[in-house]
This record gives structure tokens, C-alpha cells and sequence, in this order.
């Protein structure tokens, strides 16, 4: 999105005259001095063009202002005068954020920022839960190597759109959970062990490309050598995302997700609710399996 000089000097007018004040409060400064670069047309940002809908981020952290740990992760950006490295550093705070909101809705309590191993630890039924983010910062769009020509459509015959989205999915996941998995090697608390994959990427919105990549998420988990972690979560644009329950086996891992696609006559016009259901990782197409719908995460 082309972001004008014009709009971006009255986004910045509106940051300062408290229109958005916790938009102000944690990124008021940062995202001005991002405005400006690309107003300069230095660069264009990722962080700042989510951020020109700063509703949105105003609302969401809103949301998790009483868990009291944003200024603890803002504060980690520290202060970056090379706008590219700004707004990755945003972008990697945005993603914490955006899991200590997810959270939240999953009623965990005692959460934290922590600065060894993992990014966030938390609690839920009294279980103990330590958790790793990584954001993704690449799009699938931005394909090299083997990929560099490779067709995207998720339309067409069904064996097609696997051969040539398979390998391609499984491409744009595998480095977030092989990196994440031997940083886990280094925790020694006793809990359970969780990565968070956030991504943002439209594309991944699409129901087939979804499921495909949950089921490449799975196959990711049981490539590795030796596995560190207990369950992860996939986190993409909207909805509350897939939530894996990791067996020992690949058949015995399960998947569980809300992409609150469901329509509205069904959910309940609550923010909080969540409705996850069980994905059927062995269908060709996106599939749920048979109830309960709603299996406790607990």
C-alpha cells in the first residue's frame, strides 16, 4: 500500500494529538521516525503500512494493557536510527504482542516477559507453560532457489495444487521450527515447552493454502532430529489460529483451529470466543474431523 506524504504527516498529527493514545504511548516516537523515512521515500516498511490502521493496533493493546508486560517488550527494541532495522525490530515486538493477546483469550494467567531461551512463560490450570515467538519475515511470494518460478495458485486440480504448494509451505515454515527447536534444548525449567509461529502474510489466508500449511507444519515437527518442544502454535493475520498437540508419532499429533471463518449466526458476538476444532491433517482438502468441536486446551 502507497502510503502519501500527506497521509503520513496527518497519521503522525493524529499519534501526537492522542487520538490513539497507547499507539502514542509505545510506539508514538518509533513509528513517527518510520512515517518520516518512508514520507522521504528511504524505504517502505512493513510494520508502519500494518500500523496506518493504528484502530486496530490501538485496540488490541488495549486489550492486553492489565497484563502489564508491553512496555517490557517495547522497551527490547531499544534505539535503532536505521529505519529497515526499526521496522523488523517493530514488527518482531508486534508478534509478541500479538501472543500475549492470544493469551489472553485462552485464559492464561501470570504471564510474562522473560529474556533467557524463551520469549513469554505463562500459566493455565496450573501448568506452567514456556513459550518461543518467531515471526516469519519473508512473504511466500518471495521465493529463491527452487522455488523462484513456482506457481502459487491454490485452484486447480487438487494433486496439482499439492505438487506445487507441498515443498514451497513446507520450505516457508521449516526454518522457524528447526531454529525455535534447538534454542529449546537450552531450557531447564520444568514446563510445557511452546513455539509460536506469527505470520503475516495474505496469501496464507486462503483456505487451501491454510491447510496445506498445517499439514506441513506437522510433517516440520516430525522431520527434526530430535524434537525439544511439546506443542506450537501457528498464529497468521486473523482468527485464533492452529494450536498443535504433538504425539510421539506424526499420526498422533493433532491440530486444532479457529480461523473464525464460521458464520456469524453460529459464534457468539464475543472478541474472546474461541471455537476450535479439529483439522483433518490426512485430507487432500481442508477438512474438519468429527466432534467435540471444541476441545479444552487445557
Amino acid at each position: 500500500m502507497e502510503i502519501s506524504a500527506e497521509n503520513a504527516i496527518q497519521l503522525i498529527a493524529d499519534l501526537w494529538a492522542n487520538k490513539f493514545p497507547l499507539v502514542q504511548k509505545y510506539f508514538g516516537e518509533n513509528l513517527s521516525s518510520l512515517l518520516k523515512a518512508m514520507q522521504g521515500n528511504q524505504f517502505n516498511g512493513r510494520f508502519v503500512e500494518a500500523s496506518f490502521f493504528p484502530e486496530a493496533l490501538e485496540a488490541r493493546l488495549n486489550r492486553i494493557e492489565v497484563v502489564g508486560q508491553t512496555k517490557a517488550i517495547l522497551d527490547e527494541v531499544g534505539t535503532i536510527q536505521n529505519p529497515t532495522k526499526l521496522d523488523a525490530r517493530l514488527l518482531d515486538a508486534w508478534a509478541e504482542l500479538r501472543t500475549i493477546d492470544q493469551l489472553r483469550k485462552e485464559k492464561f494467567v501470570e504471564i510474562h516477559k522473560v529474556e533467557e531461551t524463551a520469549d513469554l512463560t505463562a500459566s493455565k490450570v496450573g501448568r506452567n507453560y514456556a513459550f518461543q515467538v518467531v515471526r516469519i519475515n519473508k512473504l511466500l511470494k518471495t521465493k529463491t532457489g527452487k522455488f523462484e518460478n513456482q506457481n502459487r495458485s491454490p485452484y486447480g486440480a487438487i494433486s496439482d495444487i499439492h505438487k506445487r504448494l507441498d515443498d514451497l509451505i513446507s520450505e516457508y515454515f521449516w526454518n522457524a521450527i528447526e531454529r525455535k527447536n534447538l534454542k529449546y534444548k537450552k531450557w531447564m525449567q520444568k514446563s510445557i515447552r511452546c513455539i509460536v509461529i506469527v505470520s503475516s502474510d495474505k496469501e496464507l489466508q486462503d483456505e487451501m493454502i491454510r491447510h496445506i500449511s498445517c499439514q506441513q507444519i506437522r510433517n516440520g515437527i516430525h522431520l527434526l532430529e530430535k524434537r525439544y518442544f511439546d506443542e506450537l502454535i501457528w498464529l497468521p493475520d486473523t482468527g485464533n489460529g492452529a494450536w498443535f498437540k504433538i504425539g510421539n508419532k506424526r499420526q498422533q499429533t493433532q491440530c486444532f483451529a479457529d480461523w473464525k471463518d464460521i458464520p456469524d449466526e453460529i459464534r457468539i458476538s464475543d472478541e474472546d470466543f474461541i471455537l476450535r476444532r479439529e483439522v483433518d491433517l490426512d485430507t487432500s482438502i481442508p477438512f474438519w474431523k468429527e466432534e467435540p468441536a471444541n476441545p479444552a486446551l487445557s
